[in-house]
């Protein structure tokens, strides 16, 4: 595609737009195309980095709505519609960037806490065990060596876990917040 195409397309899809607005929006646009050809990118790369003008079009129509919701511009039935459908249209970026990746992360984290706990507690009961038969073998100090060495481990597994956790917990709260801001058109 080249320059001339983009800006033919994309001030189409604009007509709606107010003419103030839609000439910062291709103004903003030629300036992208200004600094790339400086740096040597041809207009089909150009285009092809910017992405879909369709997509564009539609990122600022949301854009717009929420600007519109958040300043008061319009509260009629019509806009908090859109508002409302933009809210759905978050829904596939939230399951695919944050639901699926978040279920797995939580359920990694269960399992390697169930494992650290695991041998943490296989170890401790080995050791009471052997405690109790402490007279029956001559392998008794050695196994007893390995019974703490196991629950150790578990410890130390479950410790390096805990500021993963932590760090999951804080990185999901971030990311439910940045949502909700994006929703409120901060």
């Amino acid at each position: 595609m080249t320059k001339a195409e983009f800006f033919e397309q994309l001030n189409d899809g604009l007509k709606k737009v107010r003419k103030d607005e839609r000439a910062d929006i291709l103004a903003e646009y030629e300036e992208h195309f200004h600094h790339a050809l400086a740096k040597g990118k041809t207009e089909d790369q150009i285009c092809k980095d910017l992405g879909s003008v369709d997509q564009i079009i539609k990122d600022y129509r949301i854009e717009k709505i929420l600007a519109d919701q958040v300043t008061g511009e319009t509260g009629n039935a019509k806009s908090i519609m859109r508002a409302a459908l933009i809210l759905m249209a978050l829904a596939p970026l939230n399951f695919l960037v944050f639901i699926g990746p978040f279920l797995v992360t939580m359920c990694l984290l269960v399992a390697f806490w169930s494992v650290g706990g695991s041998l943490f507690l296989v170890g401790a009961a080995m050791f009471f065990t052997l405690l109790v038969k402490i007279f029956s073998s001559l392998l008794v100090p050695v196994l007893m060596i390995g019974c703490v060495g196991i629950a150790s481990l578990g410890i130390f597994f479950m410790l390096l876990l805990l500021p993963i956790t932590q760090l999951m917990g804080a990185m999901t709260f971030r990311y439910l917040k940045w949502n909700l801001d994006f929703a409120r058109g901060h």
